[in-house]
């Protein structure tokens, strides 16, 4: 299930779209029905359902340090690993990835690709930086392989994402 932050989040948005539909004088039906239907969806994000996990001060808390560990060593030289962030974390691999995909609803394995992608994205805009260059300092096993996982990630290639953006280095 999504973090709290994340339902806060998602709920400013709904809110917004609500008052927007409210303002939104030209349409009333349409706009009261999707005032309505964002109000629904904003108290559906905070009901306690069932199968969601109870709040937990000490997991969120271990959740903050694997995410500040993978997040600081991203652009280190240091691999990125389950077995690091374990290590340095003093927890067990098994827990930290039950942990990790309870709590955000994605795998550590996700959640470090959706980083290296967004930071691909920066660098490619913002540089002149080779693609080699972007995959070796995202650590990524070669060029093909981070090719293959930015398409996956964006739809198209590094490259391409690049000459659609236009780089703003210069």
């Amino acid at each position: 299930f999504p973090s709290t932050h994340n339902n806060t989040t998602l709920a400013d948005s709904l809110f917004g779209e609500a008052y927007h539909n409210f303002t939104n004088r030209k349409t009333l039906p349409t706009a009261q029905a999707g005032m309505i239907d964002c109000i629904i969806r904003i108290l559906c994000l905070f009901m306690d359902s069932p199968h969601k996990p109870a709040q937990n001060p000490a997991a969120e808390h271990t959740l903050h340090l694997m995410t500040d560990y993978i997040n600081n060593q991203l652009l280190s030289w240091e691999e990125i690993s389950l077995d690091n962030i374990c290590s340095v974390l003093h927890i067990s691999p098994s827990y930290a990835s039950h942990l990790f995909k309870q709590l955000t609803n994605k795998s550590i394995t996700q959640y470090v690709n959706d980083l290296r992608i967004s930071e691909a994205k920066k660098l490619l805009l913002t540089t002149d930086l080779k693609i080699s260059d972007i995959a070796e300092m995202l650590k990524f096993k070669d060029s093909t392989t981070f090719c293959k996982t930015f398409k996956k990630y964006t739809g198209c290639t590094p490259g391409t994402y690049r000459n659609t953006n236009g780089t703003s280095y210069h």
